[in-house]
């Protein structure tokens, strides 16, 4: 005998469609979940687990059928969403996009992760928030899988290094959120880029077409390694900041979006902002930008300074002026793509 859920009182759980708890994000059913127990039959043969192996490009003969079926239908593999999937994401419901940039190792993809760990968690339901939905959970997951097994010696990354090919755009991991006062619902659109793209733009003006998709920023986030932001090495951090800041200013013109300046690895950093961080952020205010600096330690190796400090606080500014639909939007029949999980929206009956 075996039990199954067939219900459940959550709001928004895919236990039943999906075989994933909403609340926990594990392939088992919680508490709230209603069960029917079902018999075993000899007709029924166990099902062995298998390994399936998802392509993120058709094959030759999978290709020529999806041009002859009109091509409106498409396969990608959850880890990213290029340009063209985040103006049809954008299409759907009001948006926020929010460029994260930085160098190598200055902590651009550990507050993605941190960020989605906090959901997963539950911990922004605390602060208010409900996870409600993702077209990147594949992607989420493989940048947190370095951050969860280790042996005794802890590695010197938390996350995975971010690399995209010779000649490709932008990559965007998507999260909406639900407020729960409210019922207001959130899409945050934020890149994932790598350090190289941010030294590449500092040192010529003529590295921003990469960078195009900042022009269409609701936010900027520039994380900076805290502990450069102190003593000698401070100096040089400060001007290179303020040279990136002019980068942007000439990029966008008129139209400056908000531009939060993000010391990392507060653990390290003791109780008082580093204060490389106060100049960056007066010159990004001399140069016209709103502009504030905030400490964050997606992940703390100091008691006192818990994993995931500063990103509420940030989570909630990026939010102060995105008051969305509380309505869930519709969903077409025929999606434009074929992942996605989805928990908070549903399919306008026919």
């Amino acid at each position: 005998m075996a039990e199954r859920p067939i219900a459940c009182d959550f709001d928004g759980c895919t236990i039943v469609e999906f075989g994933v708890c909403a609340r926990t994000g594990e392939q088992a059913s919680c508490e709230q979940a209603t069960l029917e127990t079902v018999l075993d039959t000899e007709e029924t043969p166990p099902i062995a687990e298998e390994v399936v192996v998802v392509p993120t490009q058709l094959t030759p003969q999978a290709e020529e059928i999806f041009l002859e079926g009109g091509g409106d239908t498409g396969l990608y593999s959850g880890e990213e969403l290029g340009v063209e999937e985040l103006w049809a994401l954008i299409d759907e419901m009001p948006s926020r996009v929010i460029s994260i940039l930085g160098e190598q190792d200055a902590g651009k993809t550990c507050l993605l992760v941190c960020l989605y760990l906090m959901i997963m968690s539950g911990d922004l339901e605390e602060a208010g928030y409900l996870f409600a939905g993702s077209k990147t959970l594949p992607g989420f997951e493989s940048r947190a899988r370095s951050g969860r097994r280790w042996a005794e010696v802890k590695p010197d990354r938390m996350s995975t290094r971010t690399t995209l090919g010779e000649g490709r755009g932008g990559g965007f991991m998507h999260l909406d959120l639900l407020e729960i006062e409210g019922r207001i619902r959130h899409r945050l659109l934020m890149s994932d880029i790598p350090g190289e793209w941010t030294n590449n733009l500092i040192d010529s003006a003529a590295k921003s077409d990469r960078l195009s998709f900042v022009l269409h920023s609701d936010a900027i986030l520039i994380t900076i390694d805290g502990r450069k932001l102190s003593g000698i090495p401070r100096f040089a951090e400060v001007e290179k900041n303020n040279t990136l800041i002019d980068r942007l200013a000439s990029m966008v013109g008129a139209r400056k979006p908000p531009i939060r300046i993000l010391a990392t690895r507060a653990d390290l950093l003791g109780t008082e902002p580093p204060p490389g961080l106060a100049e960056i952020v007066d010159y990004a205010v001399a140069q016209g930008f709103d502009c504030e600096g905030k400490m964050l330690a997606t992940y703390s190796g100091d008691e006192n300074v818990p994993s995931g400090t500063g990103v509420i606080e940030l989570l909630r500014l990026l939010l102060e002026n995105s008051k969305l639909d509380a309505l869930p939007p519709e969903v077409s029949e025929m999606p434009l793509r074929l992942f996605g999980w989805l928990p908070a929206m549903t399919v306008r009956a026919q």
